[in-house]
């Protein structure tokens, strides 16, 4: 579960000319607790990027959400998490909204 604070739609042209679309999400990964290590404390934003598609499910922001992930090879092999899909679960009371 985490909380996702925003979520942007991108769309460019890379440099050998070939359109790249995406979506960009902001979130608190809420479910582990905050940080409290000696040069740290509290959540870190962490920033994500998932298909285009992703973006058509939010419902609202900021709200918690599951996210489906997928571990795909990354550079030299290692891997790397990807959004594949995302779900409303609720909206915390504390941020004024039912």
């Amino acid at each position: 579960m985490v909380l996702l604070l925003a979520a942007k739609r991108y769309s460019f042209k890379n440099d050998q000319g070939e359109q790249v679309e995406g979506t960009t999400l902001h979130y608190l990964d809420i479910e582990g607790g905050p940080s409290n290590e000696v040069s740290r404390v509290g959540f870190e934003p962490l920033t994500i990027t998932a298909p285009l598609e992703v973006f058509d499910s939010v419902e609202q922001v900021p709200a918690l959400y599951s996210l489906d992930w997928r571990q795909r090879p990354g550079k030299n092999g290692r891997p790397t998490l990807s959004v594949t899909g995302l779900k409303w679960l609720s909206t915390p009371q504390f941020l004024g909204r039912d």
